[in-house]
């Protein structure tokens, strides 16, 4: 059967426009699918910046819980305990804040008592952990003295002393600012006026003046 062209025209328009068809509805079935799978993929990421967010705020959380914790625990740190006894109210064991002074140990323990030498401590001194506060009698302190923070008798630190009346020139040498050539001036000086008087005769001695005698003054005696 033979067509005439204007029918060939039309078969072949019709065959294009079905081809055209085709292709157009593929393209859009094959959009259609890459958009489904886009969206999927933002979906995804968006859970996960979610997460990830929530993950961020338990963080922290957990970093302030850490904060605060480690907060208390200065702040449970910032103690000291003391010890004060003697002549106070009340005897014992204290807890006080770090950088309290002695005058805030006496307050806990309830005051001073009666009896107490209230002038013998310093109470601006800050106290310090395990510390061992002990407030003296008035008595106490009379009949004692102190030296080094270590309580001697009168009659045992008196004895301590070096008698210049009587000490060899290496026991002169002990004294802070004494070196042999004062210590043989000491012993000249003895011996020249038949002993000294008194401690305050060193300063009579050429040499030792006030700045030494001062540093030598508690530590020797004249018998």
């Amino acid at each position: 059967m033979k067509y005439s062209y204007e029918e060939k025209k039309k078969r072949l328009c019709t065959v294009f426009a079905v081809v055209f068809v085709c292709i157009a509805g593929f393209l859009y079935l094959f959009s259609s699918y890459i958009r489904k799978d886009f969206d999927t993929e933002n979906s995804d990421g968006l859970i996960l910046e979610s997460d990830n967010s929530v993950g961020g705020e338990q963080s922290s959380e957990e970093i302030a819980d850490i904060s605060d914790s480690g907060k208390s625990d200065v702040k449970a740190s910032k103690k000291v305990v003391v010890y004060i006894c003697g002549a106070v109210i009340s005897e014992g064991v204290y807890e006080l804040e770090a950088g309290s002074r002695i005058d805030d140990a006496v307050n806990a323990a309830g005051g001073f008592a009666k009896t107490a030498a209230r002038d013998y401590l310093n109470l601006a001194e800050p106290v310090t952990d395990g510390e061992k506060i002990v407030v003296y009698t008035k008595k106490e302190v009379k009949n004692t003295t102190v030296s080094d923070g270590k309580t001697k008798n009168n009659d045992d630190a008196e004895s301590s002393r070096i008698n210049i009346n009587t000490a060899s020139k290496e026991e002169l040498m002990k004294l802070p600012g004494i070196g042999a050539s004062k210590a043989d001036d000491i012993i000249s000086y003895r011996e020249a006026n038949g002993g000294f008087k008194s401690v305050e005769d060193l300063k009579n001695i050429s040499g030792i003046k006030d700045g030494v005698y001062s540093k030598i003054a508690d530590s020797i005696t004249a018998q």
